[in-house]
């Protein structure tokens, strides 16, 4: 019974370290096929009239040379400016750790969420899914993100849910649309 449960333990080991290498893998996979110049439009909901917004878009991603970190490079209109923001973008794929440090004027700011799911297919055909506890709009919330790869588009959205009432949905606060150059 003994030799049993250690080659079942054995076996299990490997599965998971079988799995952990997919993992890994398919992230590095995903991690490089954002390389590259993108374009389209950023769209957020707006916290006062509730109304949907929509401004171009452009992101330049590359990545360190060790494979580890993608740095975004992004710029956008905000009413009346022209915005430059910088993302970092690590992941512990062991942990289900996904950490991004993000510039935008001078300022930074930190965040970090848990690996929901990593759905790949190939290099053109992934989705990721990851979220966080943390405030939106100065309360306390769910924040759920989803970037989905197709061909040459890459979708991402982050949704909300309010966790100050009971029985609350999500709703999408912000995401965009683009394609490669």
């Amino acid at each position: 019974m003994y030799r049993i449960k250690k080659l079942y333990s054995l076996v299990f080991f490997m599965y998971l370290s079988i799995t952990q290498a997919i993992a890994d893998d398919a992230f590095e996979k995903i991690m490089v096929s954002l390389q590259g110049q993108w374009q389209g439009e950023l769209y957020y909901l707006d916290y006062q009239t509730q109304q949907r917004f929509s401004i171009p878009y452009v992101t330049k991603i590359r990545m360190t040379p060790d494979r580890k970190t993608l740095i975004r490079e992004n710029t956008f209109t905000d009413p009346g400016k022209k915005v430059y923001t910088m993302e970092m973008t690590a992941m512990d794929v062991t942990d289900k750790i996904f950490e991004e440090a993000y510039f935008r004027d001078g300022k930074g700011e930190f965040f970090q969420y848990t690996l929901d799911s990593v759905d790949f297919v190939n290099d053109k055909d992934w989705q990721m899914r990851y979220s966080h506890k943390s405030t939106d709009d100065n309360r306390p919330a769910q924040i759920r993100f989803s970037v989905t790869r197709k061909n040459n588009t890459i979708e991402s959205q982050k949704s909300i849910k309010f966790l100050d009432k009971k029985n609350q949905e999500y709703f999408v606060r912000n995401g965009y649309i683009l394609n490669k150059k």
